[in-house]
């Protein structure tokens, strides 16, 4: 954690995550937005940015505001040597976390009031479910999407979206033409 932020600021970006769940439980982008400020105090600010490879994971980023009023956030600011120097400042680790049905806000509350110290706990999946026996995510070449065995032993499929799913275009000598493997198995041809 970093010393210089107060317990109370990072107290009360955590407190506003805790308050509306939604806007990280829900999040999506939109295709080209590669991040967002997802929630915000005077002083800081949790900025979420996409997984490109899996669209089930985010990874969160506090920063510290330029507009801030706390003045040992304005010092932390001003005193860093970072390529924002003057502007604004990443505190602390990137946060990874699940989206969806499995976001665990408290884990990601908890890793923003240790100032940004992730322990892993937020990437594992809700406190309201069981997800220590479930597999790590695996990328599946012939569905174009991630899976992971659940605790019955059946298969969790991520939610198929184009831009993640649909595989890159290859040039196919024997057909003399590109191709690329469509999330849904089939083949598309230029």
């Amino acid at each position: 954690m970093s010393s210089k932020i107060p317990k109370a600021v990072l107290a009360a970006l955590a407190q506003k995550v805790r308050e509306s769940p939604e806007k990280l439980k829900n999040l999506t982008f939109a295709d080209a937005t590669a991040s967002l400020t997802a929630v915000k105090t005077e002083d800081l600010r949790f900025d979420v940015h996409k997984n490109t490879q899996n669209p089930n994971m985010a990874t969160g980023i506090i920063q510290a505001n330029s507009e801030a009023k706390n003045k040992a956030v304005k010092g932390f600011i001003k005193g860093s040597s970072g390529g924002h120097k003057g502007t604004h400042q990443i505190i602390g680790e990137k946060i990874r976390f699940v989206l969806g049905s499995n976001f665990n806000v408290e884990a990601v509350a908890s890793a923003i009031e240790k100032g940004g110290v992730d322990d892993g706990e937020a990437a594992t999946g809700s406190a309201t479910g069981d997800t220590s026996s479930e597999s790590s995510w695996t990328w599946s070449t012939e569905h174009g999407r991630y899976y992971r065995m659940k605790s019955d032993e059946t298969y969790e499929w991520s939610a198929a979206s184009e831009a993640a799913s649909d595989g890159e275009w290859t040039w196919s000598p024997e057909h003399r033409r590109y191709y690329r493997r469509k999330a849904d198995g089939t083949d598309e041809w230029s």
